[in-house]
């Protein structure tokens, strides 16, 4: 966050063709600045996603984004990255602003359908070598993994909060566009494509070469994961395919272990949010550690998640809002907006405590 405010300080977001016309800066010092320009917006927007913040990204340096994007003809990884974090943006604010997700109004809703048709149209419309097909998973470009499990990541998220509001089908100024099955459908097949993702690019780079944004997206694939095989559990569906990617992603966040020790701290939040559920046994609790000891993600990973009311009950491990807490190993929340925040800040599992699924 302080990096954005660098970038203004330091006048890295003002045009400065003039400056190398003069000789008073070189083309490649004038491309670096457009690389630190770029890469700081990328990583301030991922921040407020994970944070669950509202975005800290000024004007000046958002319009000087876009006239750097304007300019450039490069369509290469930092470029289309850029493009899905502007993408990502007004879902942010949105998910992230005053409002609790529960009060979400017609208005917000219907932006956020738009919102989402703009990030399908933003997938159909990546490179060759960074996008997605089925058919072609084990053959992507080593930097299509990171982006392609982000993509997934905020799918999952987005259409986890139409599944929660209980304003979708109410309010009359939003038309809902998808069946409450139809968005479990959409993320279920994004937790599965994180999972695939993850296991293709293991085999392919090896656990040394995954990178963070990819292990938070395995989190969030998991938690997608555990709701629906316990959802297929109290139905009486099988559950062998699912129980497979779950046992495959904890088994990733197990081993990448060595690598980046804030798995540990997944685990443990996933051994919590399935402890006395069948499906225990895949996260196993950890020896407890204080707070303080535990490595911190460059995402700044909390700890604390939840399950949607109907499924917690199968578990009485998860807390309850009774007593007026939810509580985080880096901050408590009071229930007032009714939400459990999930572990990375994908700000959200956004599960209303004090509502039926």
């Amino acid at each position: 966050m302080i990096a954005c405010g660098l970038l203004v300080d330091l006048g890295l977001h003002v045009e400065c063709s003039d400056l190398v016309k003069n000789d008073k800066l070189t083309p490649i010092e004038a491309d670096f600045r457009t690389v630190l320009l770029l890469g700081t917006f990328v990583y301030a927007t991922l921040w407020s996603l994970y944070l669950g913040r509202p975005n800290c990204i000024s004007l000046p340096v958002l319009r000087a984004v876009h006239r750097a994007t304007a300019k450039s003809s490069n369509i290469d990884s930092l470029h289309v990255w850029v493009g899905l974090c502007m993408q990502m943006l007004d879902i942010i604010n949105i998910l992230n602003g005053p409002s609790s997700l529960a009060a979400l109004n017609g208005n917000s809703l219907q932006r956020l359908w738009e919102l989402e048709s703009g990030l399908r149209s933003f997938s159909n419309t990546l490179p060759p070598d960074l996008a997605y097909k089925s058919s072609q998973r084990m053959e992507l470009d080593a930097n299509a993994y990171g982006l392609q499990m982000q993509f997934c990541g905020i799918q999952i998220t987005l259409h986890q909060v139409m599944m929660k509001s209980e304003h979708v089908s109410q309010s009359p100024g939003c038309r809902q566009r998808r069946t409450p099955e139809q968005l479990q459908a959409i993320v279920h097949e994004n937790a599965v494509r994180i999972a695939r993702l993850s296991l293709s690019y293991t085999r392919i780079f090896g656990l040394e070469n995954i990178i963070t944004v990819m292990l938070d997206n395995m989190f969030v694939a998991a938690i997608a994961f555990i709701s629906h095989i316990l959802r297929l559990q109290q139905q009486g569906q099988p559950t062998e395919k699912d129980v497979h990617w779950l046992r495959l992603l904890s088994e990733t966040l197990e081993a990448a272990g060595d690598h980046h020790p804030v798995t540990a701290r997944m685990r443990s939040s996933l051994a919590q949010v399935v402890e006395r559920t069948p499906l225990a046994h895949l996260f196993p609790r950890l020896p407890e550690k204080s707070p303080g000891s535990m490595a911190e993600s460059v995402t700044g990973m909390g700890a604390s998640t939840a399950l949607p009311p109907d499924l917690a009950a199968t578990s009485a491990a998860v807390p309850s809002a009774d007593d007026g807490e939810m509580v985080n190993l880096d901050f408590t929340l009071t229930d007032e907006d009714g939400l459990w925040l999930h572990e990375s800040g994908w700000n959200l599992v956004p599960w209303p405590i004090n509502s039926t699924y």
